[in-house]
């Protein structure tokens, strides 16, 4: 309990301080952590849901992580292609 008090707070803290492009690349690592593929079902509005933020925001930001090469998305479909990259944003 202590320790989702914990992420709870780290949360809030990341949303306030970091732009979406890096909130992105963290909700992306948590979802593969949980999925455990590379592959995640998963939308844009979804993101956006969960970032507490606008779709649009989320396909600017989405398209700034696949231009670096870190991901590659399509519709409903985000793929991991360089985990690395997304945990040093």
């Amino acid at each position: 309990m202590h320790r989702q008090g914990t992420q709870v707070a780290q949360l809030a803290a990341c949303n306030r301080l970091h732009e979406i492009d890096q909130r992105l690349a963290r909700w992306l690592l948590m979802c593969q952590d949980r999925i455990g593929s590379d592959l995640l079902p998963m939308t844009h509005e979804f993101f956006a849901q969960m970032l507490g933020t606008g779709r649009p925001s989320v396909s600017l930001a989405a398209a700034v992580l696949q231009r670096a090469g870190f991901i590659q998305y399509a519709r409903g479909t985000v793929k991991i292609i360089d985990r690395k990259g997304l945990g040093k944003l």
